[in-house]
């Protein structure tokens, strides 16, 4: 296991100085590295250089992060149940097992409010596909319920029209997509 970095070490008040100096930009390595001794933490310019640089790249892929899903949240909305949503419980559930993964392979022990968050998302994830399924569930009974009421009344109009029961057969199949038997010529 790497060894715990020297910011990692300090004292969370100090180190909380240190995240928010380099979340606003507003302070560049050495005026960080004073901060901290000013604070009376001990740390070396090369230490904080490690941490500045981290942090900016957890930064950036954040960013991106959230780029990339203002596009599939708008994608979202437009349709809901439709294949974003399905892939948007995927990546979270992807994301899910990588992060769970990755617990133990950093410097620190995992925060216990990073795993309860996790854990929460993880519930979220799970009552969304449920209700994804159930909310599918219902739509595919209604279409049968829908598509059964149209055969019948398919076949309603074919009789009082004299209709011939091919015909009948070949508009269930060619505009309701329903077969009750092979199309006529069909072996």
């Amino acid at each position: 296991m790497p060894q715990k970095s020297t910011i990692a070490k300090l004292d969370p008040r100090i180190r909380e100085e240190a995240d928010r100096a380099v979340r606003e930009g507003r302070a560049t390595i050495d005026e960080i590295v004073g901060i901290i001794k000013g604070m009376g933490g001990e740390v070396s310019r090369s230490a904080v250089g490690r941490f500045v640089k981290g942090a900016r790249e957890q930064m950036e892929k954040y960013r991106q992060a959230q780029e990339v899903a203002k596009v599939w949240v708008a994608k979202l909305g437009e349709e809901p149940q439709g294949d974003v949503g399905r892939l948007l419980i995927e990546m979270l559930r992807t994301v899910s097992f990588q992060t769970l993964s990755q617990l133990g392979d950093g410097e620190e022990a995992p925060d216990a409010m990073e795993l309860m968050l996790l854990a929460k998302a993880m519930d979220h994830m799970a009552k969304a596909s449920k209700a994804g399924v159930e909310q599918q569930q219902k739509v595919d009974e209604l279409m049968r319920v829908r598509l059964a009421k149209a055969a019948a009344a398919v076949e309603k109009t074919g009789k009082q029209e004299g209709w011939s029961a091919e015909s009948v057969e070949r508009l269930k199949r060619d505009f309701l997509g329903i077969t009750d038997a092979p199309p006529a010529g069909a072996q």
